[in-house]
């Protein structure tokens, strides 16, 4: 009995010990995952400088966020300097998960136009086929997609902040610069929730 005790014992430690290193290591998690698997979404570099994640409160803070061009086209297509986003931690597993706010600063778009396409629409076929993958392996979408497709997401508020679009011709050797007003929308995914009665509503919007 006491030799099971202390097995026990150990293993509770050990998983304290587990939980303790992946809270201070998240970030470089999130990091390194962003850095490998998005490369594989848009089939183009994908780089992620920083994140420093705090699991107490929920929010996350992601520095210098770049989605580079597919191959035909220069530069980068995408360029954040940073992005903060909060989540209400209690709804994190629950079927609907509410994001009080994201705010993306100071967001960069290169929209660069060749003789038949642009970057932007090269990037979203990459990302449509990659999507798409798991389903035309199986004939099915697969059961971690069929339970994401199951849950929804709602954002209270979305700030953008000193945004910039590019349109870029090269085949012309135009590029015209057009700095973007700033952009608040509020109550994103409200709409495709279906409520019991005006209490849920006024619940969530608190």
């Amino acid at each position: 009995m006491k030799k099971w005790l202390i097995a026990l014992a150990t293993l509770v430690v050990l998983l304290i010990a587990g939980v303790v290193i992946l809270f201070f290591s998240l970030s470089s998690i999130v990091v390194k995952a962003v850095n490998t698997e998005g490369p594989n979404i848009t089939q183009t570099a994908v780089h992620l400088d920083t994140a420093d994640i705090s699991l107490f409160s929920g929010t996350g803070v992601f520095n210098g966020f770049t989605i580079g061009n597919p191959e035909g086209f220069s530069g980068n297509a995408v360029s954040v300097q940073s992005i903060v986003a909060a989540i209400d931690t209690s709804t994190a597993f629950s079927d609907t998960i509410v994001i009080p706010l994201i705010e993306i600063n100071r967001p960069e778009l290169v929209y660069e136009l060749s003789r038949d396409t642009s970057n932007f629409d090269v990037l979203l076929k990459n990302v449509q086929s990659y999507a798409g993958s798991g389903e035309a392996k199986t004939g099915k979408p697969s059961a971690a997609d069929t339970e994401k497709s199951g849950r929804k997401v709602i954002i209270d508020e979305l700030i953008i902040r000193d945004a910039k679009a590019t349109l870029s011709v090269p085949l012309l050797k135009l590029s015209v610069d057009v700095p973007l007003p700033e952009i608040r929308m509020k109550n994103i995914g409200y709409e495709t929730l279906h409520y019991r009665s005006h209490d849920d509503l006024d619940r969530w919007s608190h």
